[in-house]
This record gives structure tokens, sequence and C-alpha cells, in this order.
């Protein structure tokens, strides 16, 4: 949110290499305490968790800085590598048989250890000859911090609090015909996604009312445009995934949404973060979740039917 919309070259390089410092000494102090927790408890995955929190977090804090200077392309190549190393790593495991998780645990670390490394050798080609000095207040990032990050939960909980009803409420079997339907759903929003990371950007440089209209337009129409991608997705599953047929009805109902879900991740959610109304942004999607639970229940309790989850998500982006 800091660096939402500047170029890189005219920021504070000083007080940015400080931050860095700063933010890795944090980290650092965190995952000491959980590595004595996961010590003192004897538990191997604790010990664990504790090791992925440097990669993880401080991976995280320079892929924030590629988003918010847009710098789209070291993004892009940072999870590119990732995956393919990551890919790489778990298909050696499963030729040599390992079965144990923690194997693969350790090797998504290590795959996070090594974009990392890639990361930071471009954070100290950035800031050369740099000190780090300057004023950071910890506890003020902090507190900006909390709201978006219980606000960014709680957009994740807005769509997979069906998956949960069903789970809890319904058989095994339907609950897989929901993931199914989830996942397939999960296809199009990776695409959504990429498109809200963009636009995050272009928000924080310049606001426009009329941009924003005609951009909203646009999106409402790619929404359906990416709804009709079920009549493919009916055609695979009849020919190659019959066994998941019970599951077109919700995907078709799901696909529905896509406009709606297009207009809050891409704008809403990228318009209040550019402003830095980080207070509004919690209530605005506190409240769309308590919608999102009401719908839930109600369907649940009235309708008991999977397609009645699915359309409580749909009315839920629609209100």
């Amino acid at each position: 949110m800091k660096y939402g919309g500047n170029n890189k070259e005219a920021l504070n390089k000083n007080l940015l290499k400080k931050e860095h410092h700063v933010f890795l000494f944090y980290q650092l102090v965190v995952m000491v305490l959980i590595f004595i927790i996961g010590i003192f408890m004897e538990e191997n995955l604790i010990i664990l968790f504790a090791f992925a929190i440097i990669p993880l977090n401080l991976s995280a804090f320079h892929k924030l800085f590629y988003q918010a200077t847009g710098q789209f392309k070291k993004y892009s190549y940072v999870n590119i590598v990732y995956t393919i190393i990551n890919l790489i790593i778990i298909c050696i495991l499963l030729v040599i048989k390992i079965e144990d998780a923690i194997g693969y645990i350790i090797a998504t670390i290590f795959a996070y250890v090594f974009i990392c490394l890639i990361m930071e050798r471009d954070f100290w080609k950035y800031t050369k000859g740099v000190r780090g000095t300057g004023k950071v207040n910890i506890l003020e990032y902090n507190r900006v911090g909390i709201f978006i990050l219980i606000g960014n939960i709680c957009v994740i909980l807005i769509s997979s609090i069906g998956g949960w009803i069903v789970q809890f409420f319904f058989k095994i079997e339907d609950f897989a015909y929901y993931s199914f339907a989830v996942a397939m759903l999960n296809m199009i929003l990776l695409v959504i996604n990429a498109i809200a990371l963009t636009f995050y950007n272009y928000i924080a440089r310049n606001e426009n009312r009329e941009v924003l209209i005609l951009v909203k337009n646009v999106l409402i129409v790619l929404g359906a445009l990416a709804g009709s991608a079920y009549f493919f997705l009916q055609l695979v599953i009849e020919l190659a995934l019959p066994e998941y047929k019970l599951a077109l009805s919700i995907i078709a109902i799901s696909f529905m949404a896509l406009p709606y879900m297009m207009i809050v991740n891409v704008i809403i959610t990228n318009l209040y973060k550019a402003r830095k109304q980080e207070k509004k942004y919690l209530k605005v999607v506190l409240s769309i979740l308590s919608i999102s639970i009401a719908f839930n229940v109600l369907a649940v309790s009235i309708f008991k039917s999977m397609d009645s989850i699915a359309v409580a998500m749909v009315l839920t982006f629609v209100s």
C-alpha cells in the first residue's frame, strides 16, 4: 500500500533498505520463537514451519514490492520459477518413492528458499551502495496491515464458506462434487486475479472515475464470456469425467457469479487499498461475509441442496 503506483527509481532506497532489514529481523524473531516451541513440543511439523517463515514471508515482501511498483515481469518470473522448481523436486520424490510427508514439506521449503535467494539478489543489486537509514515505525505498519490481513482472510472465507457447509452438512460424495465444481471456478479466477494484480498499480497511480466505469463494464462483459467456458467444461466432463456429471449444475450456477467476482476482486478491493482506506475495506468485506453466511445458512436450512449453496454464493456477490 505504501509504495503502490510509484516508480522504483523514485523511491527512497535508504528507507526501503532499512524497512527490509527491520522486516527480516522481525521474521527472524518469530522464527526463533516458533522453533523453540517446536523443540519444546517435539513436533517436527512446527520446526519445519519455523524454517519456512523467513523464505516464505521475505518472498512475499519482494513480490508485493514488485506488484506495487509495476514490475510484473519479475513477479511472473519468480512465480513460474518457484512452480517449476517445486514440481521437479516433488516429481523426483515420487520417482524414488518417498512416502513421508515431511520430505514433500522440505521440498516446498527448498523451493521457497531458492526463489527467495533470487529475489534477495535482485534487491541487493537494486539497493547496491545504499545504506539502510530512516525511521521505521513497525507498530504503524502492523496497525495498517492487520486490517488488510483480516480483510483478505474474509475475502477468502466469502468464496470458501459454501465448501465448509457442504463438508459438514452433506455426504462425502457431495463434498467431492462440490469441490470439483469449485476447482473449475478457481481455474477462471486465476485469470481474474492476474487482472487484479496489474489493476492495483494503475489505480494507485491515477484514479479516474470514467476509466473505472469503463473497466467495470468491460469486466461484466468479460465475466459473461468467461462464464461461457461452462459449455467447454460440460463437454470435457461428459466425455472424459462422466463420474462428475452431478457437479455440472453447481458449475453452471457458480459461473453466474463471475462478472460480479471480477468487479469485487479487480475494482472494489483494489480501490480501497489504493486509497489506503484499510478500515473501510475491512468493514465492507465483513459486511459481505455476513451476507454470505446468512444466505448459506438459509440455503442449507430451507433447501438443503448443493445447488442452493451455489445460488447463495451468486446472491452474495450480486448483493
